[in-house]
């Protein structure tokens, strides 16, 4: 809007007030989404601290996953999850990502033997 004469304030009101109600509804979905966000990271915290989360550096994959196998997870479908820039997984989601790859080893190893 250019310059405002006398006769156009009450549009530019009518204007600024539409649009600093459609700001607060934003800031309002903002700050719910910020919450859900941190009640998930808050839940991913607790089952981390109860030894219920995974993460690439954890002793629990020595043997079983490389780093580059999660790293490249999106290639070869490695169950971890990027969640505020850390990677992370289950072990339940592990077991279910593992399991067909250990029953493939079990095959392998009866037709060798």
């Amino acid at each position: 809007m250019g310059k405002i004469t006398f006769n156009d304030l009450p549009q530019a009101m009518e204007m600024l007030l539409n649009q600093v109600a459609s700001m607060r509804i934003e800031i309002a979905q903002l700050r719910q989404q910020l919450q859900q966000t941190k009640s998930e990271e808050n839940l991913i915290l607790a089952r981390f601290h109860k030894g219920e989360i995974i993460t690439p550096d954890d002793p629990r994959l020595v043997g079983l996953v490389t780093k580059s196998m999660i790293y490249r997870r999106n290639e070869n479908n490695c169950p971890f999850h990027k969640h505020g820039g850390k990677l992370y997984t289950t072990p339940e989601e592990l077991d279910r990502w593992l399991n067909p790859h250990r029953e493939a080893m079990k095959k392998l190893k009866k037709t060798i033997l």
